[in-house]
Protein backbone atom coordinates (compact mmCIF):
# COMPACT_ATOMS: atom_id res chain seq x y z
CA UNK A 1 0.00 0.00 0.00
CA UNK A 2 1.28 3.22 -0.80
CA UNK A 3 0.37 6.83 -0.38
CA UNK A 4 -3.22 7.34 -0.31
CA UNK A 5 -4.65 10.65 -2.57
CA UNK A 6 -6.43 13.29 -1.15
CA UNK A 7 -9.60 12.29 -2.02
CA UNK A 8 -8.98 9.37 0.28
CA UNK A 9 -7.10 10.87 2.85
CA UNK A 10 -10.31 13.02 3.04
CA UNK A 11 -12.73 9.83 3.20
CA UNK A 12 -10.14 8.92 5.76
CA UNK A 13 -10.53 12.03 7.77
CA UNK A 14 -14.20 12.75 7.68
CA UNK A 15 -14.53 8.65 8.62
CA UNK A 16 -12.60 9.72 11.93
CA UNK A 17 -14.36 13.15 12.19
CA UNK A 18 -18.10 10.97 12.00
CA UNK A 19 -17.28 7.78 13.42
CA UNK A 20 -19.06 7.81 17.08
CA UNK A 21 -22.20 10.01 15.54
CA UNK A 22 -23.07 6.95 14.24
CA UNK A 23 -21.55 4.24 16.02
CA UNK A 24 -22.25 4.52 19.73
CA UNK A 25 -19.86 4.91 21.90
CA UNK A 26 -20.03 1.91 24.07
CA UNK A 27 -17.94 0.13 21.35
CA UNK A 28 -15.13 2.73 21.79
CA UNK A 29 -12.97 -0.25 24.24
CA UNK A 30 -13.78 -3.14 21.20
CA UNK A 31 -11.00 -2.54 19.27
CA UNK A 32 -11.38 -5.51 17.01
CA UNK A 33 -14.79 -4.28 16.49
CA UNK A 34 -13.91 -0.49 15.37
CA UNK A 35 -10.86 -1.44 12.96
CA UNK A 36 -13.88 -3.95 11.26
CA UNK A 37 -16.32 -1.18 10.96
CA UNK A 38 -13.47 1.60 9.44
CA UNK A 39 -11.99 -1.28 7.38
CA UNK A 40 -15.62 -1.86 5.75
CA UNK A 41 -15.93 1.91 5.22
CA UNK A 42 -13.12 2.21 3.60
CA UNK A 43 -13.22 -0.89 1.34
CA UNK A 44 -16.77 -0.18 0.67
CA UNK A 45 -14.85 3.41 -0.65
CA UNK A 46 -12.84 1.90 -2.45
CA UNK A 47 -9.88 2.62 -0.45
CA UNK A 48 -7.46 -0.60 0.22
CA UNK A 49 -6.97 -1.24 3.87
CA UNK A 50 -6.55 -3.90 6.11
CA UNK A 51 -6.67 -4.64 9.93
CA UNK A 52 -3.12 -4.15 12.11
CA UNK A 53 -2.57 -5.88 15.25
CA UNK A 54 -0.27 -3.62 17.34
CA UNK A 55 0.89 -2.94 20.67
CA UNK A 56 -0.24 0.46 21.99
CA UNK A 57 2.23 2.30 24.19
CA UNK A 58 1.25 5.63 26.20
CA UNK A 59 4.85 7.25 27.16
CA UNK A 60 4.02 10.11 29.52
CA UNK A 61 6.60 12.23 32.13
CA UNK A 62 5.31 9.83 35.04
CA UNK A 63 6.06 6.55 32.69
CA UNK A 64 5.23 3.87 30.35
CA UNK A 65 1.22 2.13 29.58
CA UNK A 66 1.16 -1.12 27.12
CA UNK A 67 -2.31 -1.98 25.39
CA UNK A 68 -2.02 -5.43 23.66
CA UNK A 69 0.12 -8.62 23.69
CA UNK A 70 1.57 -7.73 26.91
CA UNK A 71 1.72 -11.36 28.15
CA UNK A 72 -1.38 -11.08 30.55
CA UNK A 73 -3.29 -13.88 32.33
CA UNK A 74 -6.44 -14.28 30.17
CA UNK A 75 -9.80 -12.57 31.30
CA UNK A 76 -13.06 -14.20 29.58
CA UNK A 77 -14.64 -11.50 27.10
CA UNK A 78 -11.42 -9.74 26.42
CA UNK A 79 -8.26 -10.16 24.08
CA UNK A 80 -4.90 -9.19 25.25
CA UNK A 81 -4.23 -7.32 21.84
CA UNK A 82 -4.70 -4.34 20.40
CA UNK A 83 -5.53 -3.74 16.44
CA UNK A 84 -5.86 -0.56 13.96
CA UNK A 85 -7.24 -0.45 10.17
CA UNK A 86 -4.44 1.16 7.91
CA UNK A 87 -4.57 2.43 4.88
CA UNK A 88 -1.68 3.31 2.56
CA UNK A 89 0.27 5.49 4.55
CA UNK A 90 -2.77 5.97 7.30
CA UNK A 91 -4.35 4.54 10.08
CA UNK A 92 -7.76 5.13 12.17
CA UNK A 93 -7.70 4.18 15.75
CA UNK A 94 -11.04 4.68 17.17
CA UNK A 95 -10.38 2.29 20.46
CA UNK A 96 -8.48 4.41 22.63
CA UNK A 97 -11.02 4.45 25.88
CA UNK A 98 -8.70 1.85 28.04
CA UNK A 99 -5.85 4.57 28.07
CA UNK A 100 -8.66 7.42 29.34
CA UNK A 101 -9.84 5.09 32.05
CA UNK A 102 -6.72 3.10 33.20
CA UNK A 103 -4.52 6.65 33.17
CA UNK A 104 -6.63 9.34 33.06
CA UNK A 105 -5.45 10.76 29.86
CA UNK A 106 -7.03 13.31 27.65
CA UNK A 107 -7.38 11.22 24.41
CA UNK A 108 -9.86 12.15 21.76
CA UNK A 109 -12.30 8.67 20.61
CA UNK A 110 -10.27 8.73 17.14
CA UNK A 111 -6.94 9.51 15.98
CA UNK A 112 -6.04 9.76 12.38
CA UNK A 113 -2.43 9.53 11.70
CA UNK A 114 0.63 8.69 9.07
CA UNK A 115 2.17 4.99 9.18
CA UNK A 116 6.28 5.41 9.24
CA UNK A 117 6.85 3.31 5.95
CA UNK A 118 10.37 2.72 6.98
CA UNK A 119 10.75 -1.34 7.99
CA UNK A 120 10.81 -0.46 11.66
CA UNK A 121 9.27 -1.77 14.93
CA UNK A 122 7.35 1.45 15.26
CA UNK A 123 4.22 1.46 13.30
CA UNK A 124 2.99 5.10 14.09
CA UNK A 125 3.00 8.10 16.97
CA UNK A 126 1.08 10.73 17.97
CA UNK A 127 1.72 13.63 20.41
CA UNK A 128 -0.84 14.04 22.82
CA UNK A 129 0.43 16.65 24.60
CA UNK A 130 4.23 17.62 25.03
CA UNK A 131 4.66 15.50 27.41
CA UNK A 132 2.14 12.50 26.26
CA UNK A 133 2.67 10.57 23.19
CA UNK A 134 1.10 7.54 21.74
CA UNK A 135 3.04 4.50 20.27
CA UNK A 136 1.69 2.15 18.15
CA UNK A 137 4.30 -1.08 17.97
CA UNK A 138 5.00 -4.11 16.02
CA UNK A 139 2.96 -7.12 17.62
CA UNK A 140 6.18 -9.18 19.93
CA UNK A 141 7.24 -12.25 17.71
CA UNK A 142 6.04 -14.19 20.74
CA UNK A 143 2.34 -13.55 20.99
CA UNK A 144 -0.21 -15.21 19.40
CA UNK A 145 -2.06 -12.49 16.79
CA UNK A 146 -5.59 -13.61 15.71
CA UNK A 147 -7.80 -10.93 15.78
CA UNK A 148 -11.01 -12.11 17.23
CA UNK A 149 -14.60 -12.45 15.29
CA UNK A 150 -17.00 -9.82 15.53
CA UNK A 151 -20.82 -10.47 14.81
CA UNK A 152 -20.54 -9.45 10.77
CA UNK A 153 -24.41 -8.45 10.57
CA UNK A 154 -23.44 -5.63 13.26
CA UNK A 155 -20.49 -4.72 11.50
CA UNK A 156 -22.24 -4.53 8.03
CA UNK A 157 -24.88 -2.56 9.93
CA UNK A 158 -22.43 0.47 10.99
CA UNK A 159 -20.79 -0.03 7.77
CA UNK A 160 -23.95 0.34 5.88
CA UNK A 161 -24.56 3.16 8.53
CA UNK A 162 -21.73 5.03 7.74
CA UNK A 163 -21.57 5.16 4.36
CA UNK A 164 -25.11 6.10 4.01
CA UNK A 165 -25.32 9.12 6.46
CA UNK A 166 -21.33 10.11 6.06
CA UNK A 167 -20.50 10.01 2.53
CA UNK A 168 -23.83 10.03 1.24
CA UNK A 169 -26.37 11.98 2.33
CA UNK A 170 -23.93 14.85 4.09
CA UNK A 171 -22.32 14.79 0.26
CA UNK A 172 -25.71 15.45 -1.20
CA UNK A 173 -26.16 18.40 1.23
CA UNK A 174 -22.74 19.87 0.88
Amino acid sequence: MGSLTTDQAGALARLGRFFYTIVPLDYQTYCSFTARVSLGVLNRLGIEARLCPCQLWCATRDGNFVLGFIDAPPVTGKWDGHVICEAGDCFIDASLAHLKAELSVAIPPVILGRRFMAPTNVIARHDLTPETTLWWHQVPAQARTPIPDQPQELVDRYVAALITEVFEQRAASA
